[in-house]
């Protein structure tokens, strides 16, 4: 999760940089970033599960084993400070378009490319964002059940570890969350066509369109 969100930014990065080359480059990169995040994640579980004891049970999602706890807390620290840099990286490329869409002196092509930047990070930056919160929070609340570890049943412990992140996070806040700004996409969507209502004629309908477009800069 934490390495597609890399990615995504990596990827907006550049198509805000290259506007007038991203759209004969966005298909090589994507795949790319694609294959990078899947070595990095695969390399990353070789790495954390290659001292692991299996006599001593990894008891669940997100629970790791003594032998490989060390790792593990190292591996989440690090993803946090990812997950930080991907934040900061989203609003400053954010900040970027939304400076470039005030100029008025680009071709069609370079300022839907703005508008798209700015499309895929109004729908990234709100996953992004409650991941960072829950992840967090997650790793704080790990550490503390851990330290109660010994006080607490095999079953109840099992059943804890996978409340801070796992339940929360990808079965109420992620789909909440694309539902949200699902519903809010298709929401604009509708203002727009309904402000073309009324209009007289269908060269004043495509004039009013392009100017609704480029004035959600």
């Amino acid at each position: 999760m934490v390495l597609a969100q890399t990615a995504i930014a990596i990827e907006r990065t550049v198509a805000s940089i290259s506007l007038h080359e991203y759209e004969h480059q966005g298909k090589h990169l994507g795949i790319l970033l694609t294959l990078a995040v899947l070595f990095t994640t695969i390399t990353a579980c070789l790495w954390l599960f290659s001292t692991d004891n299996p006599a001593e049970l990894q008891i669940a999602c997100g629970s790791f084993s003594d032998a490989t706890f060390a790792k593990a807390n190292f591996l989440y620290t690090s993803l946090l400070f990812i997950d930080t840099f991907n934040l900061t990286a989203y609003i400053m490329i954010w900040s970027r378009n939304k400076q470039l869409c005030k100029k008025s002196a680009y071709v069609t092509r370079v300022k839907y490319q703005i508008q798209e930047n700015l499309y895929v990070l109004g729908m990234v930056f709100p996953i992004a964002l409650s991941h960072f919160i829950v992840f967090g929070f997650d790793m704080g609340f790990l550490l503390l059940l851990r330290s109660q570890k010994e006080n607490l049943s095999l079953k109840l412990y099992r059943t804890l570890s996978m409340l801070g992140y796992v339940i929360p996070f990808f079965t109420i806040i992620l789909p909440i969350t694309i539902i949200t700004i699902e519903y809010r996409t298709q929401a604009k969507r509708r203002r727009i066509l309904a402000s073309t209502v009324n209009v007289d004629s269908t060269g004043e309908v495509y004039f009013r369109s392009l100017q609704l477009q480029w004035a959600q800069c």
